[in-house]
């Protein structure tokens, strides 16, 4: 009912951090065992973070291509309500340490791609659905060393009998999430 996932990501020694974020792949696989309560909608949920960083040269041109996507699918093959049909959360993530933004994240996309497809009322089960990204830069030096500690938070607490435009309503994050849904 309540899941946390938490990834921390610290690079402490400070060389080419390029090379350690070159193909750095985090998948997260979460598999509700038992098969009662919410799990026919989390019976198969997948959690993939990927993160790839192709240029081998300094932080700022080593997240000029930064793509996190968070692809949560259920598989079982039916519509989950008109809620949670295509719901697309953009994440525009803006860079704090305001010297080399431009260079880091010059073309950064942060999609989260929320597809279900159960055609039950498990939408009680995904009423108050939090996804919360924070991506705080907490030393305010370059960008190279801002990215030191790099800290991916993901809440996701489901909790029934919640509109779902409420669900976002009280997200505190460094991130601005703009939520659109059909």
């Amino acid at each position: 009912m309540q899941l946390y996932i938490v990834i921390s990501i610290s690079y402490r020694p400070r060389q080419l951090i390029a090379e350690a974020f070159l193909q750095l792949y985090i998948v997260i696989s979460i598999s509700c065992r038992p098969r009662q309560l919410i799990s026919e909608a989390f019976m198969q949920l997948y959690i993939v973070i990927s993160i790839s960083c192709r240029p081998r040269q300094l932080i700022a041109e080593a997240f000029m291509q930064l793509y996190i996507v968070i692809s949560i699918s259920c598989r079982p093959r039916q519509l989950i309500a008109e809620a949670f049909m295509q719901l697309y959360i953009v994440i525009s993530i803006s860079c704090r340490p305001r010297q080399l933004k431009a260079e880091a994240f010059l073309q950064c996309d942060n999609i989260i791609s929320i597809s279900c497809r159960l055609r039950q009322l498990i939408s009680e089960a995904f009423m108050q659905l939090y996804i919360v990204i924070s991506i705080s830069c907490r030393p305010r030096q370059l960008i190279s060393e801002a990215f030191l500690q790099l800290y991916i938070v993901i809440s996701i607490s489901c909790r029934p009998r919640q509109l779902i435009a409420e669900a976002f309503l009280q997200c505190d994050n460094i991130i601005s999430i703009s939520c659109r849904h059909r």
